[in-house]
């Protein structure tokens, strides 16, 4: 049985119940026990290294143009970054709505829907409806 969401990194596939268990995967094992600080120093050098081969700037600033940028500003954000860079798949069950409650799902078929398509759109989405 396959879980909620499923990560896809060359060859390997993860797979996992929750957002939280993401997050733990992606950033870091200890990140919903470190400070703010840690959290976004932690982002910052993922972000960094997953930016070598692209030409994407990390930032932690809100911004209306995310054009080339790897947003920082808390998980979500670094997640849907990630994604734009296209050094992971994320596919997550239609019903399980983590990233992709904002999606029309209504006329889509499968069990899953591959959220990096909708990830310049999510996170603008998020970033404009977060404050």
């Amino acid at each position: 049985m396959f879980k909620n969401l499923i990560i896809i990194e060359d060859d390997e596939k993860y797979q996992f119940d929750t957002l939280d268990d993401i997050v733990k995967s992606l950033i870091d094992e200890n990140y919903y026990n470190m400070t703010k600080e840690e959290q976004t120093n932690a982002m910052k050098m993922k972000a960094l290294a997953n930016c070598i081969n692209n030409k994407m700037e990390v930032t932690e600033e809100d911004t209306n143009n995310i054009e080339n940028k790897f947003i920082i500003k808390d998980e979500i954000t670094y997640i849907l970054s990630l994604l734009r860079t296209s050094n992971i798949i994320l596919l997550e069950n239609k019903e399980s709505n983590y990233l992709t409650k904002d999606i029309d799902k209504s006329k889509m078929e499968g069990n899953y829907i591959i959220v990096n398509t909708f990830a310049k759109d999510l996170l603008n989405n998020y970033l404009n409806n977060k404050h």
